[in-house]
């Protein structure tokens, strides 16, 4: 009871008061009280004395480390609680705390070892805790490759112990003792360890790159293990000897004069130890080239056992005189006592029986009896007077009067606070006022609520003192009244939650992040508080930082706390949603949060195959609304794919799931997921192996999505050979949906993209600009333009020679119609080219003059081209193709009067025809006729004229008509 009172207050001046140095001192005086006064009260305050484990300074985690060693020294169980906090401190930040934790791990890895090997049952906690002691051992043993010396040396230590600890001479843990093996430790596992450990250490005094002084640390762990492990003297031996010849290469002459000085002396040290005499001479030759004389070798060697029996005897005659002498002093003061003891009076009663045994059988029995006799006496004269008790003279107060008097005592006691601090005794006056408020709450609470609430900044101190005490209270640490009373954590929380409440109200931002952070446990009520200050939209930045601090260093509650902040990942405010995301998605970087946060993550994307979004993705404000029962909406599903969205760029096997999904959602979901799921995606890459292998094991009906990633993915960069592979395979062999190679066209050859054309082009009209965007203007990374996959004027041509029985007319001109779109493609000069290729042609594409009236009518200023395409196409007989034909007069009509001199040129039938369809034709040719001067006059044929100056409604079929002059 003394010393709970004492570490209780102890704990809470580390807590609160003074510089670091002071801090460490109650700790270590905490430490003291437990472990070595009362060692039953280890499991009371072992989290009280861990929580200090995320303090900010180095030495007060150096004092929890060295804590924590001596208690598993003493209770090797103890490893179950304390190991997330070695993991927690081996990773800190502070090279000075990992090297203490380095060098206490020697002892508390051993400690385990022999914990595990006495162990009867081996559950699956034990099993979880070996596996993260593995991880601690591994990690340590990986430094041994460090650029930092510090922790370099220090590893060195830890690779000894385990050389030596996991060897059969070992007597703290001997494998020997584990004949059996149990479900954890195996004997040969364990050897094959020890010896891996031992060449490591001697291939790493050999390396090239160490320095001096872990050169002289790994050169003393190899001699102790030599010392104690005869079996390795000669390996060790050779070692020196390779290090003797290549010592003076690597360091400075000083260096290597400090390392060869260790090695003889550790040489020598192995030699006094040393029980073999046939590797003597190769002691002294070794010896002899690190500087040994022959007077040093000799003085060290093994001692003859004649003279270790003389050294004995001569001992043993020299304890019998000390102890013969011992006695005689003995005696002398027993005499001096008993004559003391018979001139002073004792009240005491001293039973004759009780001494007798004590005194030497030298002493006067005599003297000893009459000196019992008086002390006897005296006491019995003074039972005769009568015993005054304070009782009979009090006389009980009112309750009304007790009241009063408390309160105004507890009254002077807040007023004090100015005398107090001038004379040193503030923190006297502290403990008494919380000592009171917890005992008598009914009275003083709300008093000293408003007292600490009244200037709350500077008397913070206060409300935390407070609150500790209540939980020092609540766990039954200072119950003076029933020792066996239950724990009660209720005064505590209402007291808790009335400090955040107010912080809260108050807009204290750090005084709540204070206390919450460093209270010594958190209720599910504190939680509460904690989830609506996040939902604040002005503190929900500041309330995501606290959690995480909260998962990270309160391993209790860190499952609640990640829960919580997973939750807020589905919030109906963005911004408060966008700042949970962030949070999680730094936690999922470490490896001990990354799973749970995955199966969360996915556990989301399931519910979407349910008929309503479940009550989980609302807060409780929106679950008192009525949700109606078809309430998917696109802010649901938002909520739904946000955290799994957030997470796919960095663990890409999260895409798998999705496919499966999307199969069996409906169509609004299905649009949802695609529109969202661009900027997710792209930051996965195209080089993703889970990619590659969504794509090869693209489930049916997972086709758009598949399709949709794709083309995300490859909208500003060329798609792997594999994936082009893997795609086309698909399309070939399974789903022949000519969608599935968009994304791979730039990719794909051109004569693949060609024969292909005709399948395009009846696609949606968006999608067919898609297809020629990605085929004319690909772009790369560097958002630079690539060589065309295919030139502008070639896709155009291909669409010309599309025939109509792959694809329909309209079709096709509907893809022309794109092209001339694109001005900035289809210039002047590209078109000049086309037509020039395509009036070559036998027969002439049927859409030939549709595409010379197009480009007309983009390009006025091609007219005099035009006219020589027309004049082409009266030498190829253009009349005898009715569509071309029909084009030819149409754009003859269009481009008067330049065409009246290619009308001139037409044989008379077809002259004739084309008048008699277009009459303005005729009255233009008159009247151009008219303009000619008599010799340009005198060169048109007669037969022309006729039938420029008949002006006879019959039309005669033109392909009938002859093609004469």
């Amino acid at each position: 009871m003394i010393f709970s009172l004492k570490i209780v207050d102890l704990l809470n001046q580390a807590l609160l008061y003074g510089n670091d140095s002071t801090r460490v001192k109650h700790l270590r005086h905490v430490q003291e009280l437990i472990l070595r006064k009362d060692p039953s009260l280890l499991n009371h305050f072992l989290e009280e004395v861990l929580s200090f484990q995320t303090d900010k300074s180095p030495e007060i985690k150096k004092t929890i480390i060295s804590f924590i060693e001596e208690a598993c020294q003493q209770n090797p169980k103890l490893i179950v609680k304390v190991i997330d906090s070695l993991t927690l401190l081996l990773h800190d930040d502070n090279v000075f705390v990992q090297k203490k934790l380095i060098l206490s791990m020697v002892s508390i890895y051993k400690s385990t070892l022999a914990w595990l090997s006495k162990s009867e049952s081996i559950d699956e906690l034990v099993c979880s805790v070996w596996d993260m002691m593995t991880n601690i051992k591994n990690h340590i043993v990986s430094i041994l490759n460090s650029n930092d010396d510090r922790l370099c040396t220090v590893a060195i230590k830890f690779i000894e112990m385990l050389a030596l600890t996991l060897t059969r001479h070992e007597q703290d843990f001997s494998i020997n003792s584990n004949a059996n093996d149990n479900e954890i430790l195996f004997r040969t596992k364990l050897e094959q360890e020890e010896k891996e450990m031992t060449e490591k250490l001697l291939e790493f005094i050999l390396s090239e790159k160490l320095s001096s002084v872990n050169l002289i640390a790994a050169v003393e762990a190899v001699s102790n293990i030599a010392r104690q492990r005869s079996d390795y003297i000669s390996r060790i031996l050779q070692i020196f000897e390779v290090l003797h010849v290549n010592l003076s290469s690597n360091f400075i002459d000083s260096q290597v004069s400090s390392v060869r000085k260790t090695i003889k002396l550790k040489l020598l040290n192995l030699l006094k130890y040393s029980a073999s005499s046939s590797i003597q001479s190769q002691y002294s030759t070794l010896l002899a080239d690190f500087g040994a004389t022959q007077a040093e070798i000799l003085k060290y060697s093994p001692k003859v056992v004649q003279e270790s029996k003389r050294k004995f005897i001569s001992n043993d005659h020299s304890e019998n005189i000390k102890k013969s002498k011992t006695m005689n002093n003995v005696k002398l003061d027993i005499d001096q006592d008993i004559k003391q003891e018979k001139s002073v009076p004792n009240i005491i009663d001293v039973q004759r029986n009780d001494l007798l045994p004590w005194v030497s059988s030298t002493v006067d029995h005599k003297i000893l009896s009459t000196s019992i006799d008086f002390i006897s006496n005296s006491s019995k004269q003074q039972k005769k007077i009568k015993s005054f008790k304070l009782s009979n003279a009090l006389k009980p107060l009112e309750f009304n009067d007790i009241q009063r008097m408390s309160l105004d005592s507890f009254h002077r006691v807040l007023n004090a606070e100015v005398i107090c601090d001038g004379h040193g005794v503030d923190q006297i006056r502290q403990k008494v006022m919380t000592r009171l408020v917890c005992l008598f709450e009914q009275s003083f609470r709300n008093i000293y609520e408003d007292y600490i609430f009244a200037d709350v900044r500077e008397r913070y101190d206060l409300a935390f003192i407070w609150l500790y005490q209540e939980y020092v209270y609540a766990n039954g640490y200072l119950t003076i009244f029933d020792r066996n009373k239950k724990k009660n954590f209720t005064k505590y929380d209402n007291i808790l939650c009335r400090l955040l409440e107010y912080f809260f109200q108050e807009k204290y931002e750090d005084l709540f992040s204070r206390l919450i952070t460093s209270a010594p446990i958190i209720t599910d009520n504190a939680l509460f508080i904690l989830k609506r200050y996040c939902q604040n939209e002005n503190y929900s930045h500041h309330g995501m930082n606290i959690l995480r601090s909260l998962i990270i260093s309160r391993i209790i509650i860190r499952e609640k706390c990640l829960n919580l902040l997973l939750i807020l990942t589905h919030n109906e405010d963005i911004s408060i949603r966008n700042n949970s995301l962030n949070v999680i998605q730094s936690l999922h970087e470490k490896k001990e949060f990354k799973i749970s946060i995955e199966q969360y993550a996915l556990k989301c994307l399931s519910y979407l195959r349910t008929l309503k979004p479940p009550e989980i993705l609302f807060s409780d404000n929106e679950k008192l609304l009525i949700v109606p029962a078809d309430a998917w909406t696109e802010d649901s599903i938002h909520r739904c794919l946000s955290l799994y969205l957030s997470l796919i760029s960095s663990s890409h096997h999260l895409i798998q799931p999705l496919s499966n999904i999307y199969i069996e959602v409906d169509k609004d979901i299905k649009r949802v997921i695609l529109q969202i799921l661009e900027t997710p995606v792209r930051a996965m890459g195209v080089a993703s192996l889970e990619l590659l292998k969504l794509v090869k094991n693209c489930p049916i009906g997972a086709e758009a999505l598949i399709t949709h990633i794709l083309h995300i993915h490859t909208q500003q960069m060329t798609p792997s050979r594999d994936i082009v592979e893997n795609i086309q395979d698909l399309y070939h062999k399974r789903i022949p949906d000519v969608r599935l190679l968009i994304p791979i066209l730039s990719g794909l050859g051109k004569c693949d993209i060609i024969n292909t054309l005709p399948k395009f082009i009846k696609l949606p009209l968006p999608m067919v600009k898609e297809v020629f965007k990605r085929v004319l203007s690909l772009k790369d990374s560097s958002r630079t333009l690539k060589t065309n996959l295919i030139l502008p004027s070639e896709l155009l041509i291909a669409l010309h020679r599309i025939s109509l029985e792959e694809c329909e007319l309209k079709t096709i001109i509907n893809a022309t119609s794109i092209c001339f779109n694109e001005c900035s493609t289809y210039t002047s000069d590209i078109l000049v080219d086309v037509l020039q290729q395509l009036v070559e042609m036998t027969p002439i594409p049927i859409l030939f003059m549709r595409t010379v009236l197009q480009a007309f009518s983009f390009y006025p200023k091609m007219v005099h081209f035009i006219m020589n395409i027309l004049q082409r196409l009266i030498s190829k007989q253009a009349w005898k193709q009715p569509r071309i034909w029909e084009g030819f007069i149409k754009c003859c009509e269009k481009t008067r009067p330049h065409s009246y001199p290619i009308l001139l040129q037409l044989p008379p039938a077809q002259l004739k025809h084309v008048l008699q369809i277009t009459s303005e034709l005729r009255d233009g040719l008159v009247g151009h006729i008219r303009s000619m001067s008599s010799a340009q006059h005198s060169s048109i044929p007669s037969s022309r004229s006729i039938v420029i100056e008949d002006d006879s409604e019959n039309i005669l079929p033109v392909s009938l008509s002859n093609s004469t002059q």
